[in-house]
């Protein structure tokens, strides 16, 4: 007895047999072959010419990384499978037929794996130097860290942007990592960042200030464009680091945050200290204040009152500059810009800070290059440099601004000062206050930029707006890739301040690679190099 789901299963076995002879016999049908073939070669040309017209990226996601290319590809490899098939058992004569199609059988898989599993990526190494990252041109990164715990692990989600900018509307959701996701709700592969200020809530943004600068036939440098009938031009500073400073000829306008009463105190009524050989170094922690000598403390370590934090004066220079390896070289022993190079340590911090103090430039210090700011602030006065003509602010911790002008060293205290508050250097401009922020924040946006007639091979500039959800929130920031300036931002959350970078992506190599030596040979007549040799 034959049972009915037997027959079933027998008849859709012979339908799908006979099935697949037919798609076998016309796979292998040379005129199939030909007609991938020719396929093949035009999207190839095609993606040369889109190679050599917008550029590798763009032939890449277009033609050779696109799922149309993978089905020609996958077409092609059952065609030369089926070719071979069709003829088996193979004779010897046909040996040449079957070693030509095993042959172009292993070039297709290789392309389809490469297309699946292959990573195309490159490192850059100086001498000396080593890394254990690769990087990928062709994929994109946004890196997410908690300020307070930068040691932590980071939030990393990669991803590919494509060659273009986004159509209005498109969302990517590029993964969720603990609790924390994101999305990138715009793209432009070529952007142009626009700037904005505005009020911030967070005690975390320092103060803005506007001012105008009104002086008769004045030389201004800061915001020139800006020019009105009465010869004024127009001037912003923030202070959201480490205090802002710009100039107007020979006179100085600077703004900057107090971190004590002491700081404040010595702002408006600024101390007369005998400066004695190499000046004095006034310190500011806390509410404490330390005032040292240097000439008889260079090389020792000074308590900072009872808030057990310590400062190393390390040496003492009249002027020097930096060198390659980050160290302080002295070039001459007449006290041009004199400096004082400190180690701070601070309780409950395992690393001391590194920091310099310049009587020259008083705002100038190591808070912009390293990624924590020293919580100790400086003052340092020495008797070779007389300070500067000078309008100052200072931001007291209240959030009240206090102003201050300076003249042949002497000082006028101008006390609290507000929007409309005047300025006046004797014999030189009048400033005038015209608006204030005690906390705000840049706001960047972009928007595309257009490729130039020469400008065939773009300079990094893809911008992107993120999205990031976390503990119940949502915040968005535009952020440009690898720029400098606009790579990352600071927004704040239930969790704290969390900083968001974008680059181009990174994977670990599994081992660390180390250029250890470099050299090049040039051809006889000097013209062109003809051979590298690296050691690694």
């Amino acid at each position: 007895m034959v049972f009915p789901h037997v027959i079933c299963a027998s008849v859709v076995f012979q339908k799908a047999k006979s099935y697949a002879k037919v798609t076998i016999d016309s796979l292998a049908s040379i005129k199939v072959a030909v007609v991938l073939i020719v396929l093949l070669a035009v999207a190839i040309a095609a993606g040369s010419i889109l190679d050599a017209k917008y550029g590798h990226a763009y032939s890449q996601w277009y033609v050779y990384h696109s799922s149309w290319f993978l089905c020609l590809l996958s077409l092609l490899a059952a065609s030369v499978f089926s070719a071979a098939y069709v003829r088996f058992p193979w004779k010897r004569h046909q040996t040449g037929f079957v070693i030509t199609h095993t042959g172009l059988l292993v070039l297709l898989a290789g392309s389809l794996l490469s297309y699946w599993r292959g990573i195309e990526g490159q490192i850059v190494l100086l001498d000396g130097k080593s890394t254990d990252q690769l990087t990928l041109n062709n994929r994109s990164q946004v890196t997410a860290y908690w300020t307070k715990h930068p040691n932590d692990r980071p939030y990393v989600y990669t991803f590919d942007t494509g060659p273009v900018d986004w159509k209005p509307g498109t969302v990517l959701s590029i993964g969720s990592v603990d609790g924390m996701s994101a999305r990138i709700l715009h793209y432009y592969q070529r952007s142009r960042p626009i700037e904005n200020w505005v009020a911030s809530g967070s005690e975390r943004n320092g103060p803005l200030v506007r001012f105008r600068l009104k002086q008769p036939q004045s030389t201004s440098v800061i915001e020139a464009s800006v020019l009105h009938p009465e010869q004024s031009v127009t001037g912003l500073l923030v202070d959201q680091d480490y205090g802002d400073e710009v100039l107007d000829g020979p006179i100085a306008i600077r703004l900057q945050r107090a971190t004590s009463k002491a700081m404040l105190n010595d702002f408006l009524c600024p101390p007369h200290e005998q400066l004695g050989g190499k000046g004095v170094l006034t310190v500011y922690y806390q509410d404490e204040v330390q005032r040292v000598t240097v000439a008889h403390h260079v090389g020792k370590a000074i308590e900072i009152g009872n808030t057990g934090a310590k400062v190393e004066l390390v040496q003492y220079l009249d002027d020097a500059k930096l060198d390659a390896a980050g160290k302080f070289q002295p070039i001459g022993a007449v006290a041009r810009n004199p400096l004082v190079e400190l180690k701070i340590n601070i309780p409950g911090e395992e690393k001391p800070y590194r920091q310099v103090a310049f009587a020259k430039s008083p705002l100038l210090n190591f808070d912009g290059v390293y990624k924590r700011d020293c919580p100790v602030k400086f003052v340092y006065q020495h008797p070779k440099i007389k300070p500067k003509a000078a309008i100052e602010f200072l931001q007291s911790r209240d959030g009240k601004l206090y102003g201050r002008t300076i003249v042949d060293g002497k000082c006028e205290s101008h006390g609290e000062v507000t929007t409309g508050s005047q300025l006046e250097i004797p014999g030189g401009p009048i400033l005038t206050l015209t608006d204030y922020m005690p906390h705000a924040r840049r706001k960047v946006t972009f928007k595309p930029a257009e490729r130039s007639a020469d400008d065939n091979v773009a300079r990094e500039s893809a911008a992107a707006e993120v999205e990031i959800s976390v503990a119940g929130t949502k915040k968005s920031l535009w952020l440009q890739r690898n720029s400098p300036e606009f790579q990352a931002d600071t927004i704040d959350t239930p969790g704290g301040p969390l900083c968001a970078r974008f680059t181009t992506a990174h994977v670990p190599l599994g081992f660390s690679i180390e250029l250890v030596d470099f050299e090049h040979q040039k051809s006889s007549g000097g013209a062109s190099d003809v051979d590298y040799v690296s050691r690694i």
